[in-house]
């Protein structure tokens, strides 16, 4: 049925899904959405789902932060009470930029809407991870892992803060268990790279390079599978490279790159500094 705005809604949040994962890129993603959320918002033009979805793709890859605060303050007036509304605002708009604090109460609020959500739970212990405060991270996160032991991406979450907790050998186990919940995905593949770097276990971290270039002769890779295992190796200029692709192909998590604990070891550099200013964010400087 053409005239059923929430089908054309479903395909544009499954693209934008594809495109979170790396198994889309962006050149193919973009469209997709775009066309789709325009054929939706001919259909309901209030709709705050849709509105939602287009304001994912202004901030994540149009990286237009006054149109897209437009676009989810009209999402919030009109669909305030939908948790997903208060979850992406959260985690689209105001982490990158990196009000943390505001996000937090986003994603709390989301949760209270939906509480049974292992992704919003999720959210909450990824906000407080940006934010630096490991331990209350961890707590969220083990918490959500008594109720959903089989979400994966939780497991990322929690091997993230274990790893700048320096229980290095449990965050290896948590990015294990998630590529094997997940399949060999490339995302899987960078988070076991990057852990192996810090680890010290460099020719581990190398061969996952090799293995994202064994997929990247099969089909389209996001660059910032490999930046992130090179941020992990401190090799700084081959991350920087990684991330200037992902520009270049206007990769949608590149904007998470300005609060995400991993690259904190590429703040000073100018040229990282200057990429987190063309998105059109403000260098958090941590």
């Amino acid at each position: 049925d053409p005239n059923f705005a929430p089908a054309w809604i479903g395909i544009a949040e499954t693209h934008t899904r594809m495109d979170w994962y790396g198994l889309e890129p962006a050149s193919e993603a973009v469209p997709a959405v775009k066309n789709a959320l325009a054929a939706a918002l001919r259909l309901q033009p209030n709709s705050a789902p849709a509105l939602c979805s287009l304001a994912i793709t202004q901030a994540g890859w149009d990286w237009d932060w006054i149109a897209a605060g437009s676009t989810f303050e009209r999402a919030l007036a009109t669909g305030g009470g939908q948790a997903v509304i208060h979850f992406h605002y959260g985690l689209d708009f105001l982490t990158p930029q990196g009000r943390l604090e505001e996000a937090l109460r986003e994603l709390r609020f989301a949760l209270q809407l939906d509480p049974l959500s292992p992704l919003a739970k999720t959210a909450v212990g990824g906000c407080l991870y940006r934010m630096r405060r490991w331990s209350e991270s961890e707590e969220t996160l083990r918490a959500v892992l008594q109720s959903n032991p089989g979400f994966g991406h939780l497991h990322w979450s929690l091997g993230r803060v274990l790893l700048e907790k320096g229980q290095h050998d449990e965050a290896l186990k948590r990015f294990e268990y998630a590529a094997k919940i997940m399949g060999q995905i490339p995302a899987a593949l960078a988070e076991l790279g990057h852990c192996y770097a810090r680890m010290g276990r460099r020719e581990l971290a190398h061969c996952t390079l090799q293995e994202l270039q064994r997929f990247a002769g099969q089909g389209w890779v996001s660059p910032l599978n490999a930046a992130l295992v090179y941020a992990g190796l401190g090799e700084e200029a081959a991350a920087i490279e990684q991330l200037e692709n992902a520009f270049e192909e206007r990769i949608r998590q590149l904007v998470w790159v300005n609060v995400d604990p991993r690259y904190d070891s590429l703040r000073r550099n100018e040229d990282f500094n200057r990429l987190v200013s063309q998105l059109g964010l403000v260098a958090t400087g941590r």
